[in-house]
């Protein structure tokens, strides 16, 4: 699909700068779980971190955001773009649970979950 392979690389800067916030903070990749999705109408990119780990929502907000502004240094429009949620969750199957796509939004999570 030719959605799905222009958005492989945006994925995966994504999920390398979420990465390398996490593991900054102590966090390996089986501690939290990445979701999103795409929507081509408007071009956003919505994703919710989650982390099973006692986290500071605020401060972790803040951490992947400036995390994706270095990752998108010389696409600034991207991170314009991407909407973020960080919630502590019970499990990391809450993550997925709670953030199903919209029927006309592709579902970035398995791309992510790649990268």
């Amino acid at each position: 699909m030719a959605i799905t392979t222009s958005l492989r690389p945006i994925a995966r800067r994504i999920a390398t700068a979420v990465r390398s916030y996490a593991t900054s903070q102590g966090l390996a990749d089986g501690d939290y779980a990445l979701a999103g999705t795409w929507d081509e109408r408007t071009g956003r990119i919505a994703l919710v971190f989650g982390s099973d780990r006692a986290i500071d929502e605020k401060q972790w907000y803040a951490g992947i955001l400036r995390s994706l502004r270095q990752a998108f240094a010389d696409q600034p429009s991207v991170v314009m773009h991407i909407g973020l949620v960080v919630e502590s969750v019970r499990s990391l199957d809450d993550v997925y649970l709670r953030f199903p796509p919209v029927c006309d939004e592709e579902d970035l999570t398995d791309l992510l979950e790649r990268s």
